[in-house]
């Protein structure tokens, strides 16, 4: 029974070894996805901001909105690092998540106070 299990291991390593990695990403697929996160950001900031608002209250409702074009970024981004440099990297963007949302919410507030004035 032992010699099953230690062959089901071993089998188990072999095959998780000889899947092929996902290809690197290119400068332009990175720029791609971040600008895909930053645009969902401005146009979800852009919908549901009042102005009047909190900004931080409006950063939590548009971050979940923009979950998967943030997954996408993280995944493309990070697909050139080792395991644990991707754990950094990926816990490093999700402490910053929530304050790139409010900047956001800042930008489209200033951009709305341009396009006003003029």
């Amino acid at each position: 029974m032992k010699i099953s299990n230690c062959a089901s291991v071993l089998l188990a390593i072999c095959l998780f070894s000889c899947a092929s990695p996902a290809p690197l990403a290119s400068d332009a697929e990175k720029m791609a996805a971040v600008s895909d996160y930053v645009n969902c950001l401005r146009m979800a900031a852009e919908r549901l901001d009042d102005g009047k608002s909190d900004a931080t209250r409006v950063g939590l409702a548009i971050e979940p909105m923009c979950a998967q074009q943030f997954s996408k970024s993280i995944e493309t981004n990070g697909r050139d690092l080792n395991p644990a440099a991707f754990e950094l990297f990926v816990n490093k963007e999700r402490q910053d998540q929530l304050q790139f949302a409010i900047e956001t919410v800042f930008r489209v507030r200033s951009l709305r106070a341009q396009q006003s004035s003029n």
